[in-house]
């Protein structure tokens, strides 16, 4: 790490901690981050206690938080980073979608700096060009970086998407090296990657069809 990263200089990319219960939520929004060429994501965590003492350690430039996590809300989590570090705090959630939401006004309240709102449910399928560009834009505005003018791209090196190319939720998805299925409340498949089809191979994806207990049934017995 050289001392312009250190300090902060010019040159440096800007430092974001992403917090989410959900793995998939986590590894989707920091390739989002990633793919600006001045922001970084520095770490991740699964609920607010881990997130407080990796703010303390890496004393990142923001958070993305989601607000319905174990452990630790997102709202008590803004609460104790508000009186303890000098992060900016974005909430990404599906309770702040709406602008008269409580749950927005009580962040907003808290010290966060902007809300995003996140589509309900355990993945989200609007998290799409749309939603990439709102994030970046949001970090982007947050830290007081000039507007790029254009839709965030994947950093030069991923061989699946190219480097100018318009993300997409469908892009991430399959560029992802890990199996994702994804299921609707009633337990049924919804999507499957293409990883998803390698690891599982013989096993029937069809989406509508499959559910998790047909997929996964195996592995949940005691």
């Amino acid at each position: 790490m050289n001392l312009a990263e250190i300090d902060g200089g010019a040159g440096a990319r800007k430092r974001i901690l992403v917090v989410d219960d959900s793995l998939i939520m986590r590894n989707l929004i920091s390739e989002i981050v990633d793919s600006d060429p001045d922001l970084e994501v520095v770490d991740t965590a699964p609920d607010g206690r881990v997130a407080l003492q990796k703010v303390r350690q890496l004393k990142p430039d923001a958070v993305l938080l989601d607000i319905e996590m174990p452990e630790m809300s997102g709202l008590e989590t803004l609460r104790r980073l508000h009186l303890r570090s000098t992060s900016k705090v974005i909430i990404l959630s599906s309770l702040v979608a709406n602008e008269d939401s409580t749950k927005r006004i009580e962040a907003m309240r808290l010290g966060a700096v902007a809300t995003i709102g996140k589509p309900s449910g355990g993945v989200s399928f609007d998290l799409k060009q749309k939603r990439a560009s709102e994030i970046v834009r949001t970090l982007r505005r947050a830290l007081c970086l000039p507007d790029p003018g254009e839709p965030a791209s994947v950093p030069a090196g991923t061989a699946t998407i190219e480097h100018h190319a318009h993300i997409t939720f469908d892009e991430l998805l399959e560029a992802l090296e890990s199996g994702v299925l994804l299921f609707d409340r009633s337990g049924v498949l919804v999507r499957a990657n293409a990883a998803a089809g390698r690891i599982l191979r013989g096993s029937d994806l069809t989406a509508g069809r499959a559910t998790i207990r047909s997929l996964c049934g195996d592995f949940n017995q005691a």
